[in-house]
Parts: structure tokens; sequence; C-alpha cells
């Protein structure tokens, strides 16, 4: 694990609480992760800068995925390949920003809403294999509202194999 952001000098810049969001980068055998806070595109750019050769496999998106982040250079120099948008169902601020949905579907990544999924678990094997789940998918019930369906493309492990018993049922990133 390293931490990426703040640094020392970024103290002395007296940012904004927003912009001082820790960003960590985890790697796991050969699949790296970033995990980003709450930084803003100011920061994005401070930190492709530091870091030109950053990827990662799998990101959180920026700040809930506000219409002040996520820019086109920064998810351009990280490159990945799933990012997950954490944000609440129906929450106040509309996040993820729909022209921040726009910039990661053109560029091919799977971008997991936790508006949709619920909690969203990825579990990393040693040899680099992921198993993504998805709360809603795995705990539906016919009365839940199931916000999203269809929209992600992520596969998930059915019912029968993470409860070891039951019926498997439709999941929901698993919906063309």
């Amino acid at each position: 694990m390293r931490v990426l952001h703040p640094t020392t000098e970024d103290y002395a810049r007296r940012l904004s609480t927003n912009a001082m969001s820790c960003v960590v980068e985890a790697q796991v055998g050969t699949v790296r992760v970033l995990l980003t806070g709450d930084i803003p595109a100011r920061e994005e750019a401070v930190l492709i800068k530091r870091q030109p050769g950053l990827r990662a496999m799998w990101m959180m998106v920026p700040h809930h995925g506000s219409g002040s982040s996520s820019s086109a250079g920064f998810l351009d120099t990280v490159k990945p390949v799933v990012a997950t948008a954490q944000a609440g169902y129906r929450n106040r601020f509309g996040h993820p920003d729909p022209a921040v949905v726009a910039r990661y579907a053109a560029r091919g990544v799977d971008l997991v809403r936790t508006d949709h999924a619920g909690a969203a678990q990825w579990r990393l094997g040693a040899g680099g294999d992921e198993q993504p789940r998805a709360w809603r998918a795995i705990a539906v019930r016919y009365w839940h509202n199931r916000p999203g369906a269809g929209h992600s493309a992520l596969p998930l492990e059915s019912d029968e194999e993470v409860a070891g018993e039951g019926e498997s049922r439709e999941p929901l990133f698993g919906m063309p």
C-alpha cells in the first residue's frame, strides 16, 4: 500500500477538505486498486503529474462521481477496467453526475454504482482472479426497488455460490 496524496507539501498549500482527501494505491498480486477519496479534478491533475505512470485495474470514482471530478486526463492516465461510484440511492446531490458516467462509458470502464447495486464487494484471489458481488443481487426480494437494473456488465456469483443453498437469482449486474 502507498499513500499518494496528500504529501507534506500539500499541507502548506492550505487546500480544501476535499482536496486533502487521502488517495491510496493498494496492490494485491498483479492487481492495483486506487482509492481516491473526494479529490476534485485539480488534485487529479496534481496527482498524475506526480505519478505519471499511475495505473489501476479497479478504482473508486473520485468524490462520489461529482461533476468536479473524474477528469478525462485522470481517466486516460489511470485506465481503470472497473470503477465504483459510492453514492446513496436517490442522494440529494444526484451523484454520480451523468457527464461523469458518460466519461467512464466512453472509455469502456465498467461502472458499478452503489446507488444501484447496494454494497459492492470484490474478493481478489492470489492468482489475480476476482469475485465481484452486489448486495442487491445477492439479497434481492420481489418487493425491493431495483434501480439501474441492466446498466452494468459485471458478472456476479449466484446466491447459491454465495450462500451455499437456495435458488440462484438473476444478478443485478448480469442483465444485458
